[in-house]
């Protein structure tokens, strides 16, 4: 799951420095996501309603027609991550997602920057723990 979560953020930082890319890519993965919606909905009505001595009329490339708009348009919105936003734009749970992925980027950079700071942090307490063995030292060394 983290690596789609890295290919998502990678491409949308990508679309985002061209706007009418990213628009257009979003605008066909909405069309064909609710196209293929639709389009299953017919199909599924039309092949629930029918009589059962007519299922040779069905038409199956109309279902797989309408499965793979579906697919389709749900993969460009998910990668681009413009699912949520399109189908749930209630302000609330977008606060709320926003937040979620400024701690998680946030979180992700504290992790780095506190690990560059590791190596610096044992030099001290190796400095610090040479520095307590010599008073030790000095103080057994006093009469």
């Amino acid at each position: 799951m983290r690596f789609l979560e890295r290919a998502e953020r990678w491409l949308r930082r990508k679309l985002q420095n061209h706007p009418l890319l990213y628009a257009l890519v979003g605008g066909v993965g909405v069309v064909l996501f609710w196209r293929g919606v639709w389009h299953m909905t017919d199909f599924l009505a039309l092949t629930l309603l029918s009589s059962r001595d007519a299922v040779t009329s069905i038409d199956w490339a109309q279902g797989i027609d309408s499965l793979l708009s579906f697919a389709f348009g749900t993969f460009l919105l998910l990668s681009t991550g413009l699912f949520i936003s399109e189908l749930l734009s209630g302000e609330v749970l977008l606060g709320k997602i926003k937040k979620e992925e400024t701690t998680a980027e946030e979180t992700e950079e504290t992790v780095e920057k506190e690990s560059s700071e590791i190596p610096r942090i044992e030099r001290e307490v190796r400095h610090i723990a040479r520095e307590v063995q010599q008073l030790e030292k000095d103080v057994r060394r006093r009469p």
